[in-house]
Formats: structure tokens, sequence, C-alpha cells
């Protein structure tokens, strides 16, 4: 701290005037306890960081960290590969039933088919977005499962793939009488 000297008051005889302290005393102390503050600052900031990413990895992290024994690693990234078919497959799915809406509208000159179209291009989108919840739904359940060191048997995605495989034989049946 600086100490202010009252210049106003005149000195008696006898008395000594303190002298003024110096600029480089004044800049020490002062940057002393400037670096004192920072460095309450920087650790306050350093622990806070720490308290947040706890947080974050427990609660909020989408990712899980497992021991590498056996087969975990190879287990995790088929599940992974799976939901990543699953995706793939609606992507495919959902361009076939745009593809299939607009070569319907196209060879349809006369404009009767049009409702025709639009419903087969939305049973294919309505599909390709049911093939993307349930693939997530597997892969969720599927990686729990695996934490738990089980594997759950996908019963219902022999199910899915045959109703699907019907479906889309019957839709391209109907667009092969309908077109042709």
């Amino acid at each position: 701290m600086s100490m202010i000297l009252d210049l106003t008051k005149q000195p008696t005889y006898g008395s000594v005037m303190p002298s003024p302290p110096s600029r480089a005393s004044t800049l020490v102390s002062d940057t002393s306890s400037e670096v004192d503050t920072l460095v309450v600052y920087v650790s306050t900031l350093a622990l806070l960081w720490q308290n947040l990413k706890q947080f974050y990895n427990e609660n909020l992290s989408f990712s899980l960290s497992l021991e590498n024994k056996g087969s975990v690693a190879r287990d995790h990234l088929s599940n992974e590969r799976t939901f990543l078919a699953w995706v793939r497959t609606s992507f495919s799915v959902i361009t076939c039933g745009i593809a299939a809406t607009q070569l319907i509208e196209m060879n349809d000159t006369k404009r009767k088919q049009t409702n025709v179209a639009k419903s087969v291009g939305m049973t294919f989108i309505i599909l390709g977005m049911l093939f993307v919840l349930f693939g997530a739904s597997r892969y969720l359940n599927s990686q729990a499962a695996m934490t738990k060191g089980m594997y759950p048997v996908g019963r219902t995605t022999f199910a899915l793939a045959a109703m699907t495989s019907i479906a889309v034989a019957l839709v391209a049946a109907s667009m092969v009488t309908v077109v042709g």
C-alpha cells in the first residue's frame, strides 16, 4: 500500500519529516500482492475446472470408459459398426422413397397417380426413420448389456428385417403394376 503524505503541514523545528516511500518499494509490495491475488484466482479457476470436468464425465459424457479385457473393445466397435449399418440402410431406404416418388411422378403425365407417389415416398421415408430409431435403440441396449458382461440376442432384428423385406417387395410389386 502506498503511503499518502500530507504536504500541507509544515514541519516544526526539531521534528523529523517522514521520507516518502520509494517508488521501488511500493511497486514491489503492490506487485507481490497482485501476484498473490493472481495465484489465488488461478488456483480457484483450476479447481472449478476440475470439478466441472468431473461432473461432466460422471453425468453428461456420451463416452464410456471400460477396461479392455478379452474382446471388450472388439465387441463395442462391432456394436458401433452395426449401428452405422442401420444408419446407412436408413439413408438407402429414404433415398429409395424419394426416387420412387420422382419416378412415379415423371411417368404420370396425366397427374392421376400423385397421391400414390406421395404415399409410396412417405412410406419409405417413415420406414427409414424407424430404421434409425431401431438402430439407436439396439445400439444402446447392446451397449448397456455388454457393460454388464451380457449380450442380448437380437430376435426383433430378425423380425424387423423380415417384415421390411416383405414390405419393400410389396411396394415394388405395386409400383410395377401401377407404373407398368
